[in-house]
């Protein structure tokens, strides 16, 4: 979890991310999930072990398509970084 900045003992507390891929799915939603975060552009933040638990689908209708007015490339540049 180095990759996303997260220690050992994040996992200890949160062992279902193991069963995540690493580059498919917690690496590309992290990036996402920070930058959206960063920029304030969501109103009810969530934890990003919550994030990863949700399906495809709910991911991208609460942190990609609700900011796509102010990020318009993000969904593309997620889209890819998931190698769909």
């Amino acid at each position: 979890m180095k990759e996303v900045r997260y220690k050992s003992i994040y996992i200890a507390f949160h062992p279902y991310l193991l069963a995540y891929s690493l580059e498919k799915r917690l690496i590309p939603r992290y990036e996402m999930w920070k930058l959206v975060n960063e920029k304030n552009l969501i109103m009810n933040r969530h934890k990003f072990s919550t994030v990863t638990t949700w399906p495809e689908s709910k991911f991208l209708e609460k942190y990609m398509l609700s900011v796509k007015a102010e990020l318009p490339d993000l969904y593309d540049l997620y889209i890819k970084k998931i190698g769909k």
